[in-house]
């Protein structure tokens, strides 16, 4: 574990249990907890070696020196991908509008959505009740024009072998939707920020701002290539990537309209 200025603070080992055989932590919390996923032992062992696979992720929390203390979640679907063998070896790439499961983590909450339909569970840290909440939004179908985005987007950032990953992407099953989102993000206030899915080369997302109770509170259109990072009463503090994945810190200021 290191401070702000990178120094080692302490190192520790997690200790792995039946259902997280390799846990990998993703948050630290004030208090020193650790959120830590991991899948399920042999999963990707006994997956099919082509098409579309979707593995399972275990959530956990662990104390400060790396003990587990408590399941949060299990077999929860995880990130998409595509599975093809290609000369005798597997190759694994991200699936054409991939389902996956979003963690956003804050001291108060867990929020944690499948972008499978509009709805994000959560859970307050101090009852370990999970809750789920649900908002109006149309579904977006998945176009003919649509894949070429998403090919020509990922083939764009890849170092080499861009054919034999075009060929593999071309061959891929599609969903009939867009996957509904594709970022959340905990405000100080608790209140829950989800970005709707833009496809590649869209340049803004529509943000909702949801209370916990399930109240839409806001909407926001920001730049697609941004995700907030922190989000507070004075404005939105993030990253933002361009085309060629250069990052840039930028801030937004909100202003009531």
């Amino acid at each position: 574990m290191l401070d702000g200025a990178g120094s080692v603070l302490r190192t520790f080992t997690l200790e792995p249990t039946d259902s997280l055989a390799a846990p990998l932590p993703i948050h630290a919390f004030v208090d020193g907890t650790l959120l830590v996923s991991g899948e399920p032992p042999l999963e990707v062992a006994s997956a099919p070696p082509e098409g579309r696979v979707r593995f399972h992720e275990n959530y956990a929390e662990y104390d400060a020196g790396g003990r587990f203390t408590r399941t949060l979640r299990s077999r929860i679907p995880g990130s998409e991908v595509l599975r093809a063998t290609r000369n005798g070896r597997m190759l694994s790439v991200p699936a054409p509008f991939p389902r996956r499961t979003i963690v956003a983590p804050q001291d108060k909450l867990i929020v944690l959505g499948t972008n499978e339909g509009p709805f994000v569970d959560f859970l307050r840290r101090g009852d370990g009740t999970w809750t789920r909440i649900e908002w109006r939004q149309s579904a977006r179908p998945v176009e003919r024009g649509h894949l070429e985005l998403f090919v020509e987007a990922l083939v764009g950032s890849a170092g080499g072998g861009r054919e034999q990953l075009r060929q593999i992407l071309s061959t891929a099953l599609l969903p009939k939707e867009l996957p509904w989102y594709d970022a959340i993000v905990v405000a100080q206030d608790s209140s829950i920020w989800i970005r709707e899915y833009a496809l590649p080369g869209e340049d803004s997302s529509l943000w909702r701002v949801l209370e916990p109770t399930g109240h839409l509170n806001a909407t926001a259109m920001l730049p697609s290539s941004f995700v907030p990072t922190r989000i507070g009463a004075d404005g939105l503090l993030g990253i933002a990537t361009d085309s060629l994945n250069v990052e840039r810190v930028m801030r937004f200021r909100l202003i009531d309209p």
